[in-house]
């Protein structure tokens, strides 16, 4: 059963990477829209330009690493957790960082373009989704456990984030089904991670038992 869990988490972590280059040629695919910020990042005369753009770039690009990332986990559950746990909580600080730093500084800048709900909401939801995880990630049990349980609380924002962008680029005349395959592989990770997470109390096993699987 718990084999079946693991492989199934790893396959929602693979279609929510992979709903980053698709549609492949939709010119607002994660994908393509990275390629615009980091191109207009690098090529970009102002610093706060070049600032701006490419932390938008790794905001929209971090996600996507850290469910390659799990991908790879969840299918080798017995190669490194440590370091995945590490590697993760990097990600997580970079990615989430970056946001809420762009936030505030939008907020600092008393900036008109975006709402400013938008914009607090930018800086106080991945400050306490980071606290969150570093939490979990750290201070959740043995170590199958806060990595399931981690993993599960990275990917819940997920699915109403592309649900959203999924509805606003359908109102816009574009192709959703590529945010709606992340959101898709978001509620598969998360779901799939959380039974793991219990399934893993229930037994109480430990990372190197011969039934880890």
């Amino acid at each position: 059963m718990k084999k079946a869990l693991y492989l199934t988490a790893s396959l929602g972590a693979a279609l929510f990477a992979l709903s980053f280059f698709l549609p492949f040629s939709f010119h607002n695919s994660p994908f393509r829209r990275f390629l615009w910020a980091l191109d207009a990042a690098l090529h970009g005369e102002e610093l706060n330009e070049k600032i701006g753009l490419g932390g938008a770039s790794l905001v929209i690009v971090y996600p996507y690493l850290w469910s390659g990332l799990c991908f790879l986990s969840f299918l080798f559950p017995r190669l490194k957790p440590q370091a995945f746990l590490l590697a993760a909580s990097v990600l997580h600080l970079a990615g989430l960082g970056t946001l809420a730093f762009l936030a505030g500084a939008l907020l600092y800048l008393r900036d008109s373009y975006i709402p400013y709900g938008l914009q607090l909401a930018g800086l106080v939801v991945p400050l306490l989704l980071l606290a969150g995880l570093t939490a979990s990630a750290w201070f959740g049990g043995q170590l199958p456990r806060r990595r399931a349980l981690s993993t599960t609380l990275a990917f819940l924002p997920q699915i109403p984030l592309q649900m959203g962008l999924a509805f606003a680029v359908r109102a816009d005349g574009g192709p959703p089904w590529g945010f709606m395959l992340g959101a898709a592989g978001a509620l598969i990770g998360a779901s799939a991670c959380f039974c793991v997470y219990l399934v893993e109390g229930l037994h109480g096993q430990n990372l190197h038992s011969d039934s880890y699987l």
